[in-house]
């Protein structure tokens, strides 16, 4: 699998320093700006990054559906899944290819962001904001302690809707592989099937009951809770699409 996951980021490595290539940009457009004491410039920059940092996410998202039918679709693809390994260590390394590269792009933004918010506050007097956020939040009686922990804990939940979103779509498209190996408009058609059951996963899940029931005061603890059934339901489908995408393509995808 280490092998497969090699392989993975030598044939992804340009788009991926693409888009390193613009945070690179971006970064120093606002270290310049703040360092002019522009602030004007400043705030577009800011905003820029953080815009930039919402399309990362959708870029590691969609590339990563991407290359999975691609490698359906092509000719230099086929030697991928007719490698000595198993299907499911296939899809695997591709998932925790993914992965990585979310945890680099994480790790890349939060240090932007550490170091944006030293030069803002050399330039513009920020030193006490995160004094500020922490007597607001002592205010209302949530520690900023368990502000991180539950920060964290809504990380871990996005991250499980996120793969389910990835092997959703490697199940429309192992689907659509099986079903539509000669059809053109297959990918399409991939395509609306991934909605589909993306809404009816969304839909099902939105129907599952409340652990608590909400009120004015209700904590983010209690929101976190209140998403545990949710998260659960997610992460069983996550299984299923990826059991599911592994054997159609050891059993019915010709490659």
């Amino acid at each position: 699998m280490l092998k497969m996951i090699k392989y993975e980021y030598r044939k992804n490595l340009f788009p991926l320093l693409v888009v390193f290539f613009i945070f690179g940009l971006l970064q120093v457009y606002f270290t310049v700006a703040t360092l002019m004491n522009n602030e004007n410039h400043s705030v577009i920059a800011a905003s820029l990054l953080m815009l930039a940092a919402s399309c990362g996410f959708i870029f590691v998202l969609l590339y990563g559906i991407i290359s999975y039918s691609a490698d359906l679709k092509n000719k230099s693809g086929y030697l991928v899944f007719m490698a000595p390994i198993s299907t499911y260590a296939i899809i695997g390394a591709k998932l925790i290819t993914t992965l990585i590269t979310g945890i680099i792009l994480v790790i890349i933004i939060g240090g932007l962001a550490v170091i944006d918010y030293s030069i803002a506050a050399d330039a513009y007097g920020l030193e006490s904001l995160i004094e500020l956020i922490k007597a607001v939040f002592a205010s209302i009686n949530i520690p900023f302690t368990s502000l991180l922990f539950n920060i964290l804990s809504y990380i871990l939940i996005l991250l499980v809707g996120f793969y389910t979103m990835i092997t959703v779509a490697y199940l429309a498209v192992s689907l659509c592989s099986t079903v539509l190996q000669n059809n053109r408009l297959k990918g399409f058609i991939s395509f609306i099937l991934f909605i589909a059951l993306i809404v009816i996963i969304t839909k099902i899940g939105d129907a599952l009951p409340a652990i608590y029931k909400f009120n004015e005061i209700d904590t983010f603890s209690k929101l976190l809770i209140n998403a545990l059934p949710q998260t659960i339901f997610y992460f069983i489908c996550t299984v299923i699409s990826f059991l599911g995408s592994g054997y159609l393509l050891n059993k019915k995808i010709s490659l």
